[in-house]
């Protein structure tokens, strides 16, 4: 029997910690997201150890570096929502400027640690031009052009970033399954970097799925940018509406009321939230969301989501990347970003074992449940996936 199955029931599974483990002591390089995920207590030492590393040696570019990447990402997203942390960050970057001012690190940090600064970009620039080889500024240029809507601008460096080969794979393979787990036209909403610049460079460098509209939640929370975005991909919006409370939302209410608007707007482009979209921005929504693929369709209607999801999975997604990781060599930190993100495939993967295990569909049911392993095996989640699959075997 073909049913729907919401998103809420395995949602869990994607969300047990995806991160490295901690490691303490000595002061250790602090890679970005994209490359390694560590637990909030490693960024939080890590800052302290780099804090005591660049009071000793002032002129360190490397050390004043990692210390302002541990304290960016400890207990994030508060450098962008606590006044005072924000002001310990800038007395951080000011004094850096002191010690190291003519290096990519403090040009660089300038940008990343910009905000709304309108200098931003010259920053950006500046920091490219003294090391053209390092590939961080791309995600900051695809950022500023974005924000800007300089659409131009975005796709070629999207186009440049993708030509480096140093966005790794186990990012990038997700991504094409992401944009395949839409219908065309669709709305996709994301809410951090590796589930929106490898779909933005996927869609500009290899135009896959460029009909798929990408919105970052935390840009959009930008009024000034979200309006570009809509009138730039003609998505229609209720203006009188937007002014009347866009500005007047929490933070964190911003998210569920840009869903249910476009949805309602919109009834002809379906809209959609990554499996990577944490649940605290989905509470509003658990009970209207539906399990497509690598990401949820948002809608007030009942569908029959299982038909979709079969279709997504069988015919639009590639999945030979759970089964072999070819040139991991180039990646080495490939495996441990690997951990933290094919988690995502447990949702559609236990959602069609649950399906095919209901009709009696054998074969298709252990295929499923044999991918739910191997994902279980690569994102050190075993036992969790295994106590899912008893219960299913108890209750079928």
């Amino acid at each position: 029997m073909t049913h729907a199955v919401s998103h809420s029931t395995l949602h869990f599974l994607v969300f047990i910690s995806c991160e490295a483990p901690a490691r303490h002591g000595a002061p250790m390089e602090v890679h970005p997201i994209t490359e390694v995920v560590h637990e909030n207590e490693w960024y939080l030492q890590q800052v302290n150890a780099w804090k005591l590393k660049t009071e000793a040696e002032p002129e360190n570019a490397f050390a004043w570096y990692n210390r302002y990447k541990a304290m960016r990402y400890a207990d994030f997203p508060r450098i962008f929502q606590d006044s005072l942390y924000k002001q310990e960050v800038a007395r951080m970057v000011a004094d850096m400027g002191r010690h190291i001012p003519e290096t990519f690190e403090y040009c660089y940090i300038r940008n990343w640690n910009a905000h709304e600064d309108e200098d931003a970009l010259t920053w950006l620039q500046k920091a490219h031009a003294i090391d053209p080889t390092r590939p961080e500024v791309y995600s900051g240029f695809l950022t500023r052009f974005e924000m800007e809507g300089d659409w131009n601008k975005k796709s070629d460096y999207a186009r440049q970033w993708y030509a480096t080969q140093s966005m790794a794979p186990s990012l990038l393979y997700p991504a094409n399954n992401m944009l395949e787990s839409v219908d065309r036209n669709g709305i996709l909403f994301t809410h951090g970097d590796n589930d929106t610049y490898p779909l933005w460079v996927l869609q500009e460098a290899r135009q896959i799925r460029p009909d798929v509209t990408v919105i970052n939640l935390s840009l959009a929370s930008n009024r000034t940018y979200f309006l570009k975005l809509m009138e730039h991909r003609r998505i229609r919006i209720d203006l009188k509406e937007i002014e009347r409370v866009f500005d007047q939302l929490p933070y964190d209410r911003k998210p569920s009321w840009m869903i249910r608007h476009l949805e309602q707007m919109n009834p002809d482009r379906p809209v959609y939230i990554a499996l990577t979209v944490g649940n605290k921005n989905l509470t509003e929504l658990e009970d209207q969301l539906w399990c497509t693929g690598l990401a949820n369709r948002f809608t007030t209607q009942k569908i029959d989501n299982i038909a979709l999801l079969r279709r997504n999975m069988e015919q639009r997604m590639l999945l030979d990347h759970l089964q072999f990781q070819p040139y991991t060599e180039s990646f080495p930190y490939e495996q441990g970003l690997a951990q933290s993100t094919v988690a995502v495939y447990l949702t559609p993967f236990l959602t069609l074992v649950e399906h095919y295990t209901e009709a009696g569909m054998a074969t298709e049911a252990n295929r499923y449940r044999e991918l739910a392993r191997q994902v279980g095996r690569l994102s050190h989640r075993v036992s969790e996936v295994e106590a899912y699959l008893e219960k299913l075997q108890t209750t079928y």
